[in-house]
C-alpha cells in the first residue's frame, strides 16, 4: 500500500453567516507539508518576537521581514504549501448562478465540475451587476440570497423568499429586457425544489460553505501526485463526517482521512494559520486597491489557479485564476 501523505490546514476569514460583511470578503484556506520538529521552530521564533503578555501568535503581528521570509524563496514553504482563496462576494454570485442554471453539489465552481460555464458566467454577473443595478440595490440583493440560503432553520422561511424575490421586483427594469432578472423572477419553482430537498435530504451540501470547496480543492491539489492524503484541520464544525465522506467520494479514496485538533496542540497547524492569514490580508489588500506589490509577488506561487476569484479592476492578481490573466505580475 502506497504511504500517505499527511497535511496540515487552517483557514482565514471565516465571517460565520455574513459572507457580505465588506470589511472582511476574503476567506483563504492554507495547506501545508512541513515537518513538525521545523513547524515548531519556526512557531518558537515568533514567539519570541511577540511580546511576552500576547495570549494569541497572529500572522497580523508578524513583522514584514518575517512574512518575507515565510513566504520567500529561502522560507520553509516555498514548493511546500498551497493557498485556496475565494472572494466570498463572487462565492455568493456563483451559488446565484447556480440557482438559475444548475444545480447544487459538492463539485459545483470547483476544478472537478466539467461545466465551468456557470463560473464564467459569474465572474461577468459579478462585475457587470453593480454597473448595471447599481452598488446598493445590487449588495441588497445578494444579501437577501445569502439569507436565503443560510438560515439555521432546516427549511427557508416564507419571509426570507418574499424578501428575496421582492429585492429581485426592484431591479426589473420595466419595458427593458433583463434576462438575469427575469430568470430570477421566474426561479420560484427552483426555491420552492430546494426548500424540498434541504428538509429531506440529509445529503444536501451546505449552499454557502466556502470551507468545503476549498478543502476539496486542497485535497485534490495534494493528491495529484498520485499519493493518498491524509489531513489534519483545525476545529471547524463545518467539517461534519458526513461531508467528510462526501468529499472522499468525490476523490475516489485519495483522501485517507480528515483529522480534526486544537491549532494548538500542532506546529504544523499553526504554520497553516499564519500562512491563511497572510494570504487574507494579502488578497484583501488587493480587493481594495491597497495591495503590496513585493508581498503580492511572494504569495503567487502559492495560490490555486481554481481560487473562487476575479478581479474587479479587470486584470488578474494570481496566475491562471478564473477572471484573470494566465501569468505574470
Amino acid at each position: 500500500m502506497q504511504a500517505f501523505i499527511e497535511i496540515a490546514c487552517d483557514e482565514s476569514g471565516f465571517s460565520g453567516t455574513n459572507l457580505l460583511d465588506p470589511d472582511n470578503r476574503v476567506f483563504a484556506h492554507a495547506s501545508v507539508d512541513v515537518d513538525a520538529g521545523l513547524a515548531g521552530e519556526f512557531i518558537g521564533e515568533v514567539r519570541a518576537s511577540f511580546p511576552k503578555s500576547a495570549a494569541e501568535y497572529k500572522s497580523g503581528r508578524l513583522r514584514r521581514p518575517a512574512l518575507q521570509w515565510l513566504l520567500g524563496p529561502h522560507g520553509p514553504l516555498i514548493g511546500h504549501a498551497h493557498v485556496h482563496l475565494i472572494d466570498k462576494t463572487l462565492f455568493v454570485v456563483h451559488r446565484l448562478v447556480d440557482l438559475l442554471a444548475g444545480e447544487p453539489s459538492y463539485i459545483s465552481g470547483t476544478s472537478l465540475d466539467q461545466d465551468q460555464r456557470f463560473m464564467s458566467m459569474a465572474v461577468a454577473l459579478h462585475r457587470l451587476g453593480p454597473v448595471t443595478y447599481g452598488s446598493s440595490p445590487w449588495r441588497a440583493l445578494l444579501q437577501t440570497f445569502a439569507a436565503l440560503l443560510r438560515s439555521k432553520r432546516p427549511w427557508m422561511t416564507d419571509a426570507q423568499v418574499d424578501a428575496f424575490f421582492c429585492a429581485v421586483a426592484e431591479l426589473r427594469m420595466p419595458g427593458q429586457p433583463d434576462e438575469i432578472m427575469d430568470l430570477l423572477w421566474q426561479a420560484r419553482p427552483r426555491i420552492d425544489s430546494l426548500r424540498n430537498s434541504l428538509r429531506h435530504d440529509p445529503n444536501m451540501p451546505p449552499l454557502l460553505e466556502p470551507l468545503i470547496p476549498a478543502l476539496l480543492e486542497t485535497a485534490r491539489y495534494w493528491c495529484a501526485g498520485g499519493r493518498p492524503v491524509s489531513i489534519v484541520h483545525d476545529e471547524q464544525s463545518a467539517l461534519t463526517p458526513s461531508r467528510i465522506r462526501q468529499i472522499q467520494r468525490l476523490l475516489d479514496g485519495r483522501l485517507s482521512a480528515v483529522r480534526r485538533v486544537d491549532s494548538r496542540s500542532d506546529p504544523r497547524v499553526q504554520v497553516a494559520d499564519f500562512l491563511a492569514g497572510a494570504a487574507r490580508r494579502i488578497a484583501a489588500a488587493e480587493l481594495r486597491g491597497q495591495g503590496d506589490n513585493e508581498l503580492t509577488a511572494l504569495l503567487r506561487p502559492y495560490v490555486d489557479p481554481y481560487s473562487i476569484w476575479a478581479d474587479d479592476r479587470g486584470s488578474g492578481y494570481w496566475p491562471s485564476c478564473r477572471g484573470g490573466r494566465s501569468a505574470g505580475p
